[in-house]
């Protein structure tokens, strides 16, 4: 969770700061395995809270899983990703 505390708000910054590359991709994967582990923990503690944080955290790792690849299909449509060193 700790990495996750790191990433968020250096999420909206993220786009102005970095041209797209494939690495992005490597954003969702704390996301992802904080959402999995906060489903896990409302599962076995639940609560009203705990079930609000855990389907609003799977909210956003989809939202972000779903804009990176729509990115991604766009790099690819505009040629922007055919090298790995730009």
């Amino acid at each position: 969770m700790s990495s996750l505390a790191v990433l968020l708000p250096k999420l909206a910054r993220f786009g102005r700061s970095c041209p797209f590359r494939v690495s992005w991709w490597g954003v969702s994967f704390p996301l992802a395995a904080a959402s999995v582990a906060t489903l896990r923990v409302a599962t076995a503690q639940p609560g009203a809270a705990i079930d609000i944080f855990a389907v609003g955290l799977l909210t956003l790792a989809t939202a972000v899983i779903g804009w990176l690849l729509a990115r991604t299909l766009v790099g690819l449509a505009r040629g922007e990703l055919r090298t790995l060193a730009q």
